[in-house]
């Protein structure tokens, strides 16, 4: 129907299909209001028996700017319209014709006309001018239309048969839209714009925001938002319904669930069961074969390595027995050696004690002997008094007046002798003895000093004075007393020469005995803490040795592996995981058990890894496992974050140390977050509580999350890894050999030290022995001293008796002769010195001034002394009389004088001999003292050289010994392996076969995969050797048979047919899922297509919408000379919603709807409306019908002139009676009628 061809819009390219729903695609725009090239212009039209028109009748040429088609009404002008929407494909109705056969001409002239036929000939041309203008070839077009009576219409395309889709595309190509475009204005299509209501009431109705649709190009998404929101509500209804269903399908799956689980878990159970009966024989058949085909190699190999232990424990032993027979030797000669010293230090003791006492003996010898030479001398001073009285008496009385007269001269005599002593005395040997004292500043001297002065002039003159009368005899008593005098002086100064040296050597001794026991306290300690380094030191190196010798029975892969880091082929190597950590012994078993990695090994890369793996392939050691750290390091953020155990119990993870980081991972990957229990009832509660955890007891026990359990018996796994990390990562491992050196040379300074220490004691023994020497020694000069002072006190004692009874006695002439010699002598002597007094006194007052100033009043001292040695001089002669006294007593006990003179004589004899033998055997001791000390210090020094000796033996035993237990465990070690393999050729050979047949009757259940439980296959494996290494036999032993109790348990509560029906009902429910998430799926697709048309449509809308807004107020304003127009959008959230009002402002007025101005102001915003739609979708011709007729003259000039204005560019058929208008086109087309057929002429 022709009807329909108009407004057919078939699927073409650009656009696009949501939901099984067309989206066309926008209006591509060809031309624009620039048009600067080639365009398209009717050049004139040819109606054939169309409408009014009979015949054939051409109307135009067309001017390629601006024509005009005038010509009185009802002569046909709007005809020319129609004619060219006939062959634009309008319908009937739209040409004023309610069927297609109503446009075939039909007048009294020319009647029973079959068809009509319209053609509109099409031209390209190129500006030249505003006149001029050049076709281009070949561009001519003739699209023509036909009607017959029967309502049918055919096209043709330059006299070609074609479809209107062709025609549309075709015209579309050269910018004339003919269904979106709206290039044609009809006669009163100007004021119906102005009475558009803002929305279409009804959807046959246009309102303007289905005119504004229409131009923009957003109509086209009206019909797919509807089929779109229909799809949409269609899907919304059939996912509910999907739903309701599968919530049906899940309640009868759930009420099998359960029942399902219990006899999927049994079977699983089963299958574990299965798996590891399959594991246990497969291990005990490994473990058999490799034992009986080497059983024989093994034993022969163990045999002669027992042979060769057994050879060198007995050489050994021979060594050790010689060893131990020098050093019980030695020990003997040490024992001699210590019990001579000790015999040695007995004697010195006795010898001290002994020399003590004979000290002390001496000293009391020496009072007894002293006290009888006092009574001695008592006695013989009566003995000289009454030998002078006996002598003097026998005096003859003729010598009386000779002895008055020498008596007189004597004293003359001793007048001059006083002075001359007196100046003598004072004026020489005073000041030298002075002049001695101040040197030497002692108090002791100054007495002595002035006791020879006395002595002096006792032997000047009284020896001279008895020479005669008493037959010398006071003389030689002084002589005695003197000569005893400088003895004990002598005695006296050695005395206080060895207490002085005492008292130096005393606390310089000290002094080094303190810091020789201070440094041994210090030796001692340093001694100390280097037995407790030697000791820690030989604790490791022990453990490093067992850690070699446990890395040598690993395997040859990890020593292959470790041996290519160290030749740096593979650096990328940590070690083995155990023993790159170390744990606590409390929870060696724990961690041995529940950590299945510890014997892989550690590398940084997956490269690394695979290097290694490649290593082994190549040079056929075998196979390991290995892990990656780089793949691990998404461990770190679990194993860092807080977790909350169940009884504070701790996580074996962080139980474990490690000296690098970085492996870390390692551990994790191992154990996760595994807890360790005390025992088994606190592993349950932890593990079966509201969160499931991994437990393992102290003694090997493990709950896994599933609930199984495992490990513990009585074949524990321990020894996977130690107390520390004993390999280090950065490649700087621990050597055995440096170990051992520096054990070697600890011991050696230990052995210096000690050495240090023995001559250290010795130093200390010997300055003890010297301080004490010098103690008894400064004990015995104090007592000697005290003794000589007393004796040198008597001494003086005597010598001023003797003087006082020489001045008592008579003179001898010759005696008193030759003293008056020796006294003018020294008159004379006196007399030079008198002379010299002067220069001599200065010098004494120089002297003494000089004394004073450095003495500080020691003279002033002196003098005193001297004034209280004249007045004990005058006491002296005061006893000299009362002994002249005592004489008369003297004489009647001379017979019992005697007597007792003689007896003190020889008690005194006694006593000096006694302490002349005390004093030899005393020094006799002394003697051997010394040399016992120096025969101690000998002693002390073998004694030192022993013990070291001993104690280097003794190193060398203890080394001895330890090779003996490393052998005798070797030996054990071996002994029991020996009983192993034979035990196990026996056993294994018994075991074979019948393991065979057990492994061929097992077989796996069939468990079907499902949401809930995998499916862990249905074949068992056969293990390869490697792996079969790696199994825990006791660990699956004790498995089995909790497998075993738990399936007993299980079997009465299972029904295995309920994993048939929850299979069939969970694929049920599978199907209804994958409908459901298939009706989702479309339902989503058709929503978000639904959402970006409907947004596209929006987005489309509103920016057409704003650039006709802004042209629509620019037209206006020029066509009103002021006005203003816009349009308003009555919902601005939803444009679509309530439509667009169209409002204006006319010049001087306010603003007003569209549809309450006068007729002119509708026009002229409905032209002002026009005019920015072509502006919006510009065309290359528009046709126009009466447009002006409800304008003033003015508007019409106005409208007129913006129409020539446009004509530069674009072609302009305007139908118009207004002269303003048609006086402006190019060409005027004039249609006229005659006998009711239309003509026309062209101007």
């Amino acid at each position: 129907d022709e009807s329909d061809d108009s407004e057919l819009e078939d699927e073409g390219e650009g656009g696009r299909i949501i939901g099984g729903v067309y989206i066309p695609p926008p209006p591509i725009p060809v031309c624009s209001v620039e048009n600067i090239g080639p365009r398209l212009i009717i050049t004139h039209i040819v109606n054939i028996n169309f409408k009014s028109y009979a015949g054939r009748q051409v109307l135009g040429p067309f001017h390629k700017n601006f024509t005009s088609i005038i010509g009185p009404n009802g002569s046909g002008k709007s005809n020319v319209i129609d004619s060219m929407l006939f062959v634009f494909g309008y319908r009937a109705t739209k040409i004023r014709s309610k069927k297609l056969s109503v446009l075939i001409h039909n007048s009294e002239q020319h009647r029973n006309v079959k068809s009509c036929t319209v053609e509109v000939h099409f031209v390209q041309i190129i500006d030249k001018g505003s006149t001029q203008y050049e076709e281009v070839p070949n561009s001519k077009i003739v699209i023509a239309r036909s009607a017959n009576n029967d309502n049918q219409s055919q096209y043709q395309i330059n006299g070609k048969n074609a479809r209107f889709k062709e025609v549309t595309l075709l015209l579309r190509s050269h910018g004339i839209d003919l269904v979106h475009n709206r290039f044609l204005i009809l006669q009163g299509e100007v004021e119906q714009i102005a009475l558009m209501k803002p929305k279409a009431q009804t959807e046959h109705d246009t309102g303007m925001l289905e005119y504004l649709e229409d131009i923009i190009g957003t109509t086209r998404f009206k019909v797919p938002l509807q089929k779109l929101e229909l799809k949409l509500e269609e899907l919304n209804l059939d996912m509910q319904e999907k739903y309701n269903r599968i919530q049906a399908a899940e309640k009868e799956t759930e009420v099998l669930k359960e029942p399902m689980q219990d006899a999927v878990h049994f079977l699983i159970k089963e299958n574990e069961y299965t798996v590891i009966k399959n594991k246990i024989h497969q291990c005990i058949m490994h473990q058999a074969s490799p034992l009986i085909s080497a059983s024989g190699m093994e034993k022969a190999s163990l045999d002669s390595l027992l042979v060769e232990v057994k050879q060198k424990i007995k050489v050994i032993n021979e060594e050790l027995a010689v060893k131990e027979k020098l050093i019980s030797a030695k020990n003997k000669e040490l024992d001699v050696i210590k019990g001579k010293r000790e015999h040695l230090k007995e004697i010195m003791a006795k010898s001290e004690k002994q020399s003590t006492e004979l000290k002390l003996d001496i000293v009391h010898s020496n009072q007894k002997r002293k006290k009888a030479m006092e009574s001695k001398k008592q006695l013989e001073q009566k003995v000289i008094v009454h030998l002078l009285i006996t002598n003097l008496q026998l005096e003859t009385q003729g010598l009386q007046d000779t002895l008055t007269q020498l008596s007189n001269k004597l004293i003359g005599l001793k007048n001059i002798r006083d002075d001359a002593n007196a100046k003598v005395s004072f004026s020489c040997k005073p000041i030298r003895v002075l002049h001695s004292l101040i040197a030497k500043d002692d108090e002791s001297n100054l007495k002595f000093t002035l006791r020879d002065v006395i002595v002096y002039f006792f032997l000047q003159f009284i020896p001279f004075w008895f020479t005669s009368k008493l037959d010398a005899l006071p003389l030689k008593v002084v002589v005695k007393i003197l000569t005893s005098l400088e003895e004990v002086n002598k005695r006296l100064r050695e005395e206080e020469r060895k207490s002085t040296e005492a008292r130096t050597s005393l606390p310089n001794n000290q002094q080094e005995l303190n810091e020789a026991e201070k440094e041994l306290a210090e030796v001692k300690q340093k001694d100390h803490g280097l037995r407790q380094e030697i000791n820690s030191l030989m604790a490791k190196t022990q453990e490093k040795r067992n850690q070699v010798q446990d890395r040598r029975s690993r395997g040859r892969v990890l020593d292959f592996i470790m041996k290519k880091k160290a030749e740096g082929i593979v650096p990328g190597v940590f070690g083995r995981l155990g023993d790159l950590g170390g744990i606590d012994a409390k929870y060696d078993c724990a961690v041995s058990t529940a950590c299945g990695p510890l014997d892989y090994i550690v590398t940084d890369t997956v490269r690394t890894a695979k290097t290694c793996v490649e290593l082994l392939k190549k040079h056929g050691v075998g196979r390991g496992n290995f892990i990656a750290l780089d793949q691990q390091q998404g461990l770190i953020s679990q194993y860092n974050r807080p977790i909350k155990t169940p009884e504070n119990i701790p996580r074996l993870f962080d139980l474990i140390k490690v000296n690098d980081e970085r492996v870390r991972p390692a551990f994790y990957f191992g154990l996760r977050d595994t807890l360790v229990a005390n025992d088994l009832s606190q592993a349950k509660r932890c593990a079966y509580g509201s969160v499931r955890y991994r437990v393992v007891t102290l003694f090997g026990e493990i709950i896994e999350i599933a609930g199984t359990m495992s490990g513990g018996g009585r074949d524990k796994r321990t020894g996977r890894m130690g107390r520390s990390a004993t390999v280090m990562t950065d490649g700087s491992s621990d050597d055995l050999v440096q170990m051992e050196q520096q054990l070697s040379g600890l011991k050696d300074q230990s052995n210096q030290v000690q050495q240090h220490r023995v001559s250290l004691e010795a130093k200390i023994c010997r300055l003890k022995e010297e301080i004490k020497k010098s103690r008894i020694v400064l004990s015995s000069s104090e007592v000697e001293l005290k003794e000589l002072s007393q004796q040198e006190q008597q001494l003086n004692q005597q010598v001023n008796a003797q003087e006082a009874i020489a001045t008592a006695a008579s003179a001898d002439p010759e005696v008193v002769e030759e003293m008056t010699q020796k006294l003018n002598k020294l008159k004379e002597e006196l007399d030079i010195a008198n002379k010299n007094s002067g220069e001599v006194e200065d010098e004494v007052k120089k002297v003494k001034s000089k004394i004073d100033a450095a003495t500080g009043g020691k003279m002033k001292e002196v003098r005193q002394k001297l004034e209280k040695t004249t007045t004990k001089l005058n006491k002296v002669t005061a006893e000299i009389t009362k002994l002249g006294v005592d004489i008369k007593a003297a004489a009647r006990d001379e017979v019992k004088t005697t007597n007792r003179i003689a007896t003190l004589t020889s008690e005194i004899a006694e006593n000096e001999a006694s302490i002349l033998k005390s004093q030899e055997f005393s020094n006799d001791l002394i003697e051997k003292i010394e040399k016992m000390t120096k025969e101690l210090e000998s002693i002390n020094n073998d004694i030192s050289d022993l013990e070291k000796e001993i104690r280097e033996m003794k190193i060398t035993t203890n080394d001895l010994n330890k090779q003996i237990s490393s052998l005798k465990a070797t030996k054990l070690n071996e002994d029991q392996k020996m009983e192993a393999i034979e035990k196990n050729i026996k056993d294994n050979e018994h075991g074979i076969a019948s393991r065979k047949k057990q492994l061929a009757a097992l077989k796996l259940n069939e468990i079907p995969a499902n949401d809930f439980v995998c499916d862990p296959g249905t074949k068992l494996i056969t293990y390869s050797p490697e792996e079969i290494e790696e199994f825990d036999v006791a660990g699956l032993r004790y498995l089995h048979t909790q497998l075993d109790e738990q399936l007993n348990e299980l079997r009465s509560n299972v029904n295995l047919n309920t994993i048939r029906d929850f299979k069939e009902k969970s694929e049920i429910l599978e199907a209804r899922i994958n409908d459901y998430d298939e009706v989702t799926l479309q339902r989503n697709e058709v929503r978000k297509g639904h959402d970006e048309v409907r947004k596209a449509r929006l987005n489309e809308f509103m920016t057409g919408f704003s650039i006709i807004c802004s042209k629509l107020k620019e037209m206006y304003q020029m066509i009103t000379l002021g006005g203003d127009a816009e349009f308003d959008l009555i919902d601005t959230l939803d444009p679509f919603a309530e439509g667009v009002q169209f409002s204006v402002r006319p010049p001087k007025k306010s603003w007003k709807n569209i549809s309450n101005l006068s007729g002119g102001e509708k026009t002229l915003s409905s032209l002002a409306l026009v005019f920015a739609l072509h502006y919006y979708k510009p065309s290359p011709l528009y046709v126009m019908d009466e447009i002006d007729a409800a304008l003033d003259f003015k508007n019409v000039s106005i409208v007129a002139n913006y129409i020539k204005e446009r004509t530069k560019n674009a072609q302009f058929i305007i139908i118009s009676l207004r002269s303003n208008m048609f006086e402006l086109a190019d060409i005027l087309v004039g249609i006229y009628k005659t006998y009711n057929c239309t003509k026309s002429v062209t101007i």
